[in-house]
């Protein structure tokens, strides 16, 4: 299955039901390609990969961002209702409507994914073809459907907005004070230059909602020249927004190196811890099949060593990419991705360990579930780590 199908609605409701008003993107740091091997973002050549806000990917200009708690889409309305009706911006009732309309929306998400999921990459394309073209007005959020299904009026949703967006600031302020005072406490910065950060931040933060409100009152032709426009005026470099805090004089070069180091050391530290729970939980899983003698020893052995020989071998391919221009790069994945069996041709990620006689195909099916269905390992799908039995 196709990362980008995967059903984001439950993750972070307030950018959700925003989504037209601030231009949120949600999207994956990492696929993985048929064979099951990680395909991690990787940025400009010698640095990690730049996130929205300037910082290493997923870092923000201070430090690694929340992403938003994971629990459902009820969940997420129930509290964002209740907020607003303790706020005096809707009644009870009307609350219990917008949790039962995004319930309902939730419901239709997932049935439509699943329909998706069974489709091969040509009828996808089509269908979603089909969509955009029989689609008469431009993507609305939440807010403006439940004005249109009679659940809200106009007037209840500008201040349940207005709302959000208020609150959706203020975490952010939050976060990013959080970050900052970290930052004074490493001794990487003073507490004076603290507060030009976050004036800095401020600013740059009422030039996106200005930016934000002009693009809102375009038509969808108006739009769309709008950002082609402003995809040909940048520079195919990435934004380095740690760069603009020196030139704008509130860091020293050598700052922002030593704060650019540290976070990377920081996620490098994260990355590790995580792989090292990986490697337990498959040496976990691996010691349940041999106990139950699906597989024997030696096999998990073999099966220990194929693993992190991929490992190693994703590690230098990364290590290749990340000394590639832009062009060197694109150029690059696009190969890759024209290599990449269609849906039907994949093969599973243990399938040499039967081409090579190391594991029966019933064992490498066991094994496959059991390390990439039941617990996913970053980057493994579970669609299509589940084909191995049909090899």
């Amino acid at each position: 299955m196709n990362q980008k199908l995967k059903a984001i609605l439950g993750s972070v409701l307030i950018g959700g039901m925003l989504l037209t008003a601030g231009g949120a993107v949600l999207a994956d740091t990492s696929t993985s390609d048929a064979s099951g091997n990680l395909k991690t973002a990787i940025g400009a050549p010698g640095k990690m990969m730049r996130g929205r806000m300037g910082g290493p990917m997923g870092m923000g200009i201070f430090g690694p961002m929340d992403r938003g708690d994971k629990t459902g889409i009820k969940g997420n309305m129930e509290d964002v209702a209740k907020s607003l009706v303790e706020q005096g911006i809707i009644t009870q009732e009307t609350a219990d409507k917008m949790t039962a309309y995004m319930e309902e929306k939730a419901a239709e998400r997932k049935a439509e994914m699943d329909k998706m999921k069974d489709m091969t990459e040509e009828e996808r394309k089509a269908y979603l073809e089909e969509k955009k073209a029989s689609r008469t007005e431009g993507k609305k959020d939440f807010l403006t459907e439940m004005v249109q299904a009679g659940i809200l009026t106009q007037e209840q949703a500008d201040a349940i907005k207005a709302y959000l967006e208020e609150q959706a600031q203020a975490k952010r302020q939050e976060q990013q004070k959080e970050r900052l005072d970290n930052l004074v406490s490493q001794g990487l910065i003073t507490q004076e230059q603290e507060q030009k950060i976050m004036e800095y931040y401020k600013a740059q933060e009422e030039e996106r909602k200005a930016e934000m409100e002009k693009i809102k009152s375009m038509t969808e032709e108006e739009r769309k020249a709008y950002f082609e426009e402003k995809k040909s005026s940048n520079s195919s470099a990435k934004p380095d927004h740690m760069q603009e805090l020196v030139e704008a004089g509130i860091l020293t070069q050598d700052e922002a190196d030593a704060i650019n180091k540290y976070y990377e050391e920081q996620m490098k530290a994260k990355m590790e811890e995580a792989q090292a729970k990986r490697q337990q939980e498959i040496e976990s899983q691996l010691d349940s099949l041999v106990s139950a003698g699906t597989i024997t020893q030696e096999q998990k052995e073999k099966i220990l060593a194929y693993l992190n020989e991929k490992e190693e071998a994703r590690k230098a391919e990364m290590e290749k990419v990340k000394n590639m221009t832009e062009e060197e790069r694109k150029a690059y994945m696009e190969q890759k991705r024209e290599s990449t069996p269609k849906k039907g041709e994949a093969i599973g990620p243990l399938q040499e360990l039967v081409d090579n006689g190391t594991l029966t195909a019933d064992q490498a099916e066991a094994v496959s579930k059991a390390l990439f269905q039941a617990k996913h390992g970053p980057g493994l799908d579970e669609k299509e780590n589940s084909t191995t039995s049909s090899n």
